[in-house]
């Protein structure tokens, strides 16, 4: 049963018994050579092998493009990489697939938080905001009272506010230009 090989797959990983791990995935993959890459990929991020990781999970989602879990273990093995941009490309993916999956908009927060932290907060367009807000609003709402996603939330949607209330200022700004503009023409 490839659910209770998982299970013990996991249990491995997180005593960190890479024997057992790996005697695990060659069970997996004679069951199912698909989720065999995708189980060696994880082997090989949790020992911190990110490139062949990256190769493992590639193949993987060549094979099984729609993959949380691939599109995830992908993006966080970019990141640590140093890729962000195309980690940033795999975890929105994971959360397109997804929207109520908690770990994939946990790091697609972060991960949109640190590039942010590098364009800096005040150069931050309409698009980049609502990019961070959409996965802030989805941990938010899932689990009301995590920490990072608190803090995260008392940053970003002041910024929030104070782009739409210019935006909207704006707007209104153009219309009235627009009338003053349709009186003077009516006077003609």
């Amino acid at each position: 049963d490839l659910g209770a090989l998982s299970m013990f797959f996991d249990i491995a990983i997180a005593t960190e018994d890479w024997a057992k791990a790996e005697e695990l995935v060659a069970t997996i993959t004679q069951s199912d050579p698909y989720i065999g890459l995708l189980s060696e990929g994880h082997l090989k991020a949790a020992r911190g092998q990110w490139d062949d990781a990256v190769d493992r999970l590639e193949k993987y989602l060549v094979q099984r493009p729609v993959s949380v879990l691939g599109h995830l273990g992908l993006g966080r093995a970019y990141a640590q990489l140093g890729q962000d941009k195309k980690a940033i490309e795999q975890v929105s993916l994971a959360v397109t697939q997804d929207s109520t999956h908690e770990m994939a908009n946990r790091v697609l927060m972060q991960l949109l938080h640190n590039r942010n932290l590098r364009i800096g907060l005040d150069n931050l367009n309409a698009e980049q905001l609502r990019g961070i807000i959409l996965p802030l609003d989805a941990t938010l709402g899932r689990n009301p009272n995590d920490l990072q996603a608190r803090r995260l939330q008392l940053i970003y949607y002041p910024l929030w506010i104070s782009m739409e209330t210019q935006r909207q200022a704006a707007l209104d700004m153009t219309e009235q230009e627009r009338k003053l503009a349709e009186n003077q023409m009516a006077r003609v």
